[in-house]
């Protein structure tokens, strides 16, 4: 079993801002592999299963939003006995200009905070991550408040292709 863990916040009011698109490519990861969303409590996630050439993949929206993922993580990877190995993080970051993607392993937070509690949950950084690029604002508009909102029209194309190419590096992760 792999577990496939997509950043982001819970509540409609978060539905198509920067720091959701983990969420957003676990969505197209359920969708393209017939997967169907439940509440996990035990597990403060929304979970889906799919089969990936006969692997099982878990797929996880941590519903403890972004800032304590990690307590997410720690009770699904415990829970399911998986090893930092097993996992990938799909998260935004602000380090890349729209429609970038990175593959991460053994690497710090960067400034993520919910990666960043993942990683002290975990106790290691030597789980995979795969970061979409968000950019950086240009305006004097702090970090926690640009994260949280809609990209305008080019960078939500740019970042829409990312989300396709983030799906296409999950896929190739799995495969491995």
């Amino acid at each position: 079993m792999k577990l496939i863990v997509g950043l982001g916040n819970p509540g409609r009011e978060y539905d198509g801002t920067r720091h959701n698109v983990g969420f957003e490519v676990a969505d197209r990861l359920e969708e393209m592999n017939d997967g169907a969303w439940n509440m996990d409590e035990d597990r403060m996630s929304r979970v889906a299963r799919i089969y990936i050439e006969q692997e099982t993949i878990l797929l996880a929206k941590p519903e403890t939003f972004m800032n304590k993922s990690g307590d997410a993580v720690l009770a699904l990877a415990t829970y399911y006995k998986l090893k930092p190995s097993d996992i990938l993080i799909i998260h935004d970051d602000m380090d890349f200009e729209p429609g970038i993607i990175k593959l991460a392993t053994k690497a710090g937070p960067a400034g993520h905070n919910g990666v960043a509690d993942i990683q002290t949950k975990l106790k290691t950084d030597e789980i995979a991550r795969i970061r979409i690029g968000i950019g950086r604002p240009e305006e004097k508009i702090s970090s926690d408040i640009w994260v949280l909102t809609q990209p305008d029209d080019f960078d939500a194309e740019k970042i829409g292709e990312a989300l396709g190419d983030a799906v296409s590096a999950a896929m190739n992760w799995i495969r491995r």
